[in-house]
């Protein structure tokens, strides 16, 4: 991609609006984004957090506007590659567009596990699923807290609950000894009780 460029985004910055027309599309270096929608309430809906190697924007060149915001929850370094040059690349590149198409076809099946998630399990079931996935995915630093700092209430909204149902589920865990809070970072101190109330296999 000879007009790609490296670029960095400031915590809390948006990479892309949610409607806008695409300029180009983003491949995550450094640090963690969100995907997120609003709903018609004015609330926002977490659809997934993207960390380095995920490229994002590719949907909306197939839409022809984003589908959703793409907001830094921490500083990240993205690699930009402008959305004229992505097409040229997919069109001489076949094994590139398959790829891209195995990108689509994973944002798929995430967002209909997430759909099957919320639709058949408890809040307190989700909260559960969703600390191990994100154990597996970013895993733990030496001292083996999540490798993931993120907010409450963008964990309540990735989870599907209200900030107050998600303090008080994770109070609960705390006092079972499933988690440490420390810090605002969250460590899991019970994977197997965790699977088992997420009802997955345990881990």
């Amino acid at each position: 991609f000879s007009n790609g460029r490296y670029i960095k985004i400031n915590k809390n910055a948006y990479l892309f609006r949610e409607n806008d027309p695409p300029q180009g599309i983003f491949c995550i270096c450094e640090g963690v984004s969100k995907l997120a929608r609003t709903g018609k309430n004015g609330k926002e809906y977490i659809i997934r957090f993207a960390q380095p190697g995920d490229w994002l924007g590719v949907s909306g060149i197939y839409h022809g506007t984003h589908i959703s915001d793409a907001v830094a929850i921490e500083p990240v370094k993205s690699f930009f590659v402008p959305k004229d040059e992505f097409i040229r690349f997919l069109n001489r590149n076949s094994q590139f567009s398959l790829n891209v198409m195995k990108i689509l076809c994973d944002e798929i099946e995430k967002a209909e596990n997430r759909i099957t998630a919320l639709a058949q399990k408890t809040a307190r079931e989700r909260v559960a699923e969703i600390l191990l996935n994100l154990q597996q995915v970013y895993g733990i630093d030496n001292n083996k807290y999540l490798n993931i700092l993120l907010t409450r209430k963008d964990l309540a909204n990735f989870v599907g609950i209200s900030n107050a149902t998600l303090s008080r589920l994770m109070s609960d865990f705390q006092r079972k000894k499933l988690i440490r809070i420390k810090n605002k970072k969250i460590r899991l101190l019970d994977l197997k009780k965790l699977s088992t109330l997420a009802r997955i296999a345990a881990v």
